[in-house]
C-alpha cells in the first residue's frame, strides 16, 4: 500500500508534469476569474517580483487576460468573454505596484485594475494594518499588554524576537477587523504608547501610497483605477451615512483627479452589507468585487463578484492549482 504522502507527491506530479491541470482549466473555460494582489515588496516577501513574473507567464500561457472593463461590458450586454478570461486586480494603492509589479504586468501584456483608498493617496492617513506592522516591528517595547475588543481578557505579548513581533502583529490585525471604525482608529492612535515609538503622520517609504501623478501616469499606460473607499473602513460596522460618504467620496475623488469615470469598486476587507451594495449601485459603479473565493458565472451578480486571493510567498504549484480552481 502506498503511503498518503507518497500518493500526494504522485498526484502533484501528475497535475504539474503530466498536464493534469489542463482538463480542469478547460472545464471551467466559460467562467471568468478575477485575481487579487496587495503588496509586492516587503521584507518578508523576498523574490516577490520573480514569483510574480512566473505567475504572469502561467496566466499568459493558459488563460486570456482581460481588463475588468471587458468583464463589465459582458455583464452589461451579455456578450461572451473569451474562453478562460482572467482579470487582475490590486487592492489599496501602495506605490510598490508602480515600482515592482507594473513592469511585470506590462511585460506580459496583462491588464490590471488598482483599487485606491483615496485618503491614503491624498496623504491624509495610512492604512491601520500597515501602522500595526510598523509599530510591531520598530517599537522599542519588549512586551505589550492589551485587550481587543476592550471587554476581552488581556493579552500579554512578548516582543523579544522577530517571530514574537510577527505573532503580535497578526493577533492585533485579526482582532481589529472585528471592531467598529472609531474604536479601531482609537486603538491605532494608542500604538505609539503601546510599542514605545513615534509613528509618522505619513507612511514611510516602504508603506507609501501612489501619488496622483503616479496614478495619471499609470492610467495613461492603460491601468484601470477603481474605488476602495476613502479610509478603508469595515463597511458593515459603519452607519449608512458613513457608508455612503466612504463609497461616493472615493469615487468622486478619483474622477476629480483623472477626469474620467471610476467604474469599479472593491469592498474593504471584502466585507459588505445591503447598505453597502445599495450605495455602490446608486453611485453608478459597473462592478464591485468581494474576497469570496471562486470563479464567476457569465451572468454573475455584478456587485458581488468573487476573486481568488494570490500570495507571492506560496509555492508555484499551489498558485497554479488555485488559479485552475482546485482550492475553491
Amino acid at each position: 500500500m502506498i503511503a498518503a504522502p507518497a500518493m500526494k507527491r504522485i498526484a502533484r506530479f501528475a497535475l504539474h508534469r503530466l498536464g493534469g491541470l489542463r482538463p480542469l482549466i478547460w472545464s471551467s473555460r466559460k467562467r471568468f476569474r478575477i485575481l487579487t494582489y496587495h503588496r509586492f515588496s516587503l521584507p518578508d516577501l523576498p523574490g516577490a517580483v520573480e514569483t510574480l513574473d512566473r505567475q504572469c507567464a502561467f496566466l499568459r500561457r493558459h488563460f486570456q487576460p482581460v481588463p475588468l472593463a471587458e468583464i463589465a461590458r459582458s455583464l452589461n450586454t451579455g456578450a461572451p468573454l473569451p474562453p478562460g478570461a482572467v482579470a487582475v486586480t490590486v487592492d489599496d494603492g501602495y506605490r510598490d505596484f508602480l515600482q515592482d509589479a507594473f513592469p511585470v504586468f506590462e511585460k506580459w501584456r496583462i491588464p490590471a485594475t488598482v483599487f485606491l483608498v483615496t485618503d491614503f493617496v491624498d496623504r491624509k492617513m495610512w492604512p491601520w494594518w500597515s501602522q500595526v506592522e510598523y509599530a510591531a516591528h520598530h517599537g522599542r517595547a519588549r512586551r505589550v499588554r492589551l485587550s481587543l475588543p476592550p471587554d476581552r481578557p488581556e493579552w500579554d505579548l512578548p516582543l523579544e524576537s522577530r517571530e514574537q513581533r510577527q505573532r503580535a502583529e497578526a493577533l492585533i490585525r485579526e482582532q481589529l477587523v472585528k471592531i467598529p471604525g472609531r474604536e479601531r482608529l482609537a486603538f491605532v492612535d494608542s500604538l505609539a504608547d503601546l510599542f514605545d515609538l513615534e509613528i509618522p503622520h505619513e507612511a514611510p517609504p516602504e508603506h507609501a501610497a501612489l501619488t496622483w501623478d503616479d496614478v495619471r501616469q499609470l492610467a495613461a499606460a492603460g491601468v484601470e483605477f477603481g474605488a476602495h473607499t476613502k479610509t478603508h473602513p469595515i463597511l458593515p460596522l459603519e452607519d449608512e451615512a458613513s457608508i455612503e460618504e466612504e463609497i461616493a467620496g472615493s469615487k468622486a475623488r478619483i474622477e476629480e483627479e483623472l477626469g474620467r469615470q471610476a467604474l469599479h469598486f472593491c469592498y474593504p476587507n471584502g466585507d459588505y452589507n445591503d447598505a453597502a451594495v445599495a450605495a455602490v449601485a446608486r453611485c453608478g459603479f459597473q462592478t464591485a468585487v468581494t474576497i469570496h473565493a471562486g470563479l464567476n458565472a457569465p451572468r454573475a451578480n455584478r456587485y458581488l463578484l468573487k476573486r481568488l486571493s494570490i500570495d507571492l510567498d506560496s509555492t508555484g504549484e499551489y498558485f497554479r492549482e488555485h488559479v485552475a480552481g482546485m482550492h475553491v
